[in-house]
């Protein structure tokens, strides 16, 4: 009888220890299905410049995404195009649809780097796994034919986030070249 009662407690040890082995695997699992993607929207020739200049420049900084030079030429063909006054409000009503859960919208005003990487509803379950619940503009900066806008960003699953958004002006049009997301910032 003692027999049987060491075995009973034995196997279920055995089967606790395989619920929590579960548990940790499909927790992790879910976990790295939610982890932020870096996009880039480089060539080949830049990019090692911008990792070379990312390393210098931004080392610790949690940054997700490569820097984009702004002298790089623009596909007006490919690239998004600000269709309101200017990149600062371009970049506010992207944070304004994304915070109301408007996908489309959002998605819409993106750099043609995250878009070419990802359709509208991986893209949005992304999003939503964020949990975005404001933003705040840091900085707007024209200097010549590129903006920069500075936001940031909080969420209920991540914290801080710090995008910086870079636009270029072509033929009169802004057109978003990037959008470089970095942690805690």
């Amino acid at each position: 009888m003692a027999d049987q009662s060491n075995s009973n407690q034995t196997t279920m040890y055995v089967l606790v220890g395989v619920v929590i082995l579960l548990v940790a695997v499909v927790g992790y699992m879910f976990y790295a299905r939610n982890q932020p993607v870096a996009t880039t929207n480089q060539t080949a020739a830049t990019a090692a410049a911008g990792a070379a200049a990312g390393a210098a420049a931004g080392a610790g900084t949690g940054q997700m995404a490569a820097t984009v030079d702004p002298n790089a030429p623009v596909d007006v063909k490919t690239a998004t195009k600000v269709t309101v006054a200017d990149p600062k409000t371009h970049v506010s009503n992207y944070y304004a649809a994304v915070t109301k859960k408007d996908w489309a919208t959002a998605y819409k005003l993106l750099p043609y780097s995250v878009k070419s990487q990802q359709d509208e509803q991986t893209w949005g379950q992304t999003q939503a796994g964020y949990g975005i619940k404001g933003f705040t503009i840091k900085s707007s900066d024209i200097k010549g034919d590129t903006a920069t806008v500075v936001v940031s960003m909080d969420t209920s699953a991540y914290g801080t986030f710090s995008n910086t958004w870079t636009l270029k002006k072509v033929g009169g049009s802004w057109y978003v070249l990037n959008k470089k997301t970095a942690m805690g910032q």
